[in-house]
């Protein structure tokens, strides 16, 4: 059988179809959930730990991040919620994650074939993502949300003056 090109070989464009799209989200969040098996988390908790996953720099102590900072990225958070419904779907979709009812609500886990599918990823990307995730495990996981909220506001104050526009100005001067 004949090796098969990467995508962008052909089409330079086409890694922007990938990168903070659905897909690349559900990956995230099936990574994370697969961390902290047998716990369960929900929608707005997967929010947050997968801006975590992204952005892990932010945190003092954090391993580097797998995307880029930029001045906009505490936005992120807001506008995250329609990705991460839609990666939960296409990975609900597939067993790799379950979500179950409970008093308080919707939560999610991994599912039966998480561990199956997430083993056979092997790029440095995906590497990167389990290495942050078990990071996120360890600091992170267990946190109650309005805790987890609190942490990361703060470290968006703390860094928010690292983009003020006299940061910019001088930054761009050089």
């Amino acid at each position: 059988m004949e090796a098969v090109a990467p995508i962008w070989s052909s089409n330079p464009e086409a890694w922007k179809r990938v990168f903070n799209s659905p897909i690349e989200c559900g990956l995230r969040i099936a990574i994370i959930l697969s961390e902290i098996y047998p716990e369960e988390r929900d929608l707005q908790q997967l929010i947050q730990l997968d801006y975590l996953l992204v952005h892990s720099s932010d945190m003092d102590d954090g391993p580097p991040s797998v995307h880029p900072q930029h001045p906009y990225r505490a936005s992120e958070l807001h506008l995250r919620r329609p990705l991460v419904e839609q990666g939960l779907a296409m990975m609900l979709s597939k067993s790799i994650v379950e979500c179950s009812v409970t008093p308080s609500g919707i939560v999610y886990r991994a599912g039966t074939w998480s561990l199956a599918f997430l083993n056979d990823l092997q790029s440095a990307y995906t590497q990167h993502l389990k290495l942050s995730a078990k990071w996120i495990a360890s600091k992170y996981a267990l946190m109650p949300t309005q805790e987890l909220a609190s942490k990361l506001k703060s470290q968006f104050q703390q860094w928010g003056a690292e983009f003020s526009p006299t940061t910019l100005a001088l930054t761009e001067s050089h």
